[in-house]
């Protein structure tokens, strides 16, 4: 993988999408309910911070494995170092949800860590950008918007320039978005926010499929 690869998915845009890869979103909420009791603290050693996920893919299909904390956490905790496509094997959410298979399925040669982000009444993540600073990329970021993630309750905000702007997602649309841009969400609402994270590797097969999939 190179420098040159993740250039060449950016020309695209900063956000894009892909009008084929789709689900209803209704529908998606009703299959979830049957994991109400699953949903895990995000980033768990922020305790202070308002978010819950639930995954899609996890090191070995479990839904309770080390998937939902930080990566560099983990490593300062523990000294294991994770990378994003270590957790890419399909947990039940998969499984037992077909309106998710819809999304996950167009990707599934090149998944890796995926999960839906839940964010209640005052869960955020402060603005940030992800990956790029040492190493070449691993990952793109697709967000697929499930419940509560427009304007003027919920923001997604990218760095466009020197001003932030927000992201217009369609429910149940598969969005890429450059998040090595700086970007922060955050939900206003007492109805919470629930979004789809994917996070898909780089290789050539996988841009082929992107720009097969935003055109």
């Amino acid at each position: 993988m190179s420098w040159e690869l993740v250039h060449k998915i950016q020309a695209y845009g900063d956000v894009c999408e892909m009008p084929r890869i789709t689900c209803d979103a209704d529908e998606v909420i009703k299959q979830l309910k049957q994991f109400d009791d699953n949903w895990k603290k995000f980033n768990p050693h922020k305790q202070h911070i308002l978010r819950d996920g639930l995954s899609v893919t996890s090191l070995g299909g479990e839904l309770d494995g080390p998937d939902l904390d930080s990566l560099w956490d983990l490593w300062e905790r523990t000294g294991i170092s994770y990378t994003e496509s270590d957790f890419n094997v399909l947990t039940d959410v998969y499984h037992k949800c077909p309106e998710v298979q819809k999304l996950i399925d167009p990707w599934k040669p090149w998944l890796a860590r995926c999960h839906f982000l839940r964010l209640p009444q005052g869960g955020h993540f402060p603005p940030h950008l992800d990956g790029g600073t040492h190493d070449t990329p691993s990952v793109f970021r697709i967000i697929v918007p499930i419940q509560n993630c427009q304007p003027p309750n919920f923001f997604m905000m990218i760095k466009s320039g020197v001003e932030f702007e927000a992201i217009p997602f369609k429910y149940g649309m598969s969005t890429y978005v450059n998040t090595m841009k700086r970007h922060t969400l955050f939900n206003t609402n007492s109805k919470d926010s629930i979004m789809l994270i994917m996070n898909i590797q780089y290789t050539e097969d996988s841009f082929a499929k992107f720009r097969e999939e935003v055109y």
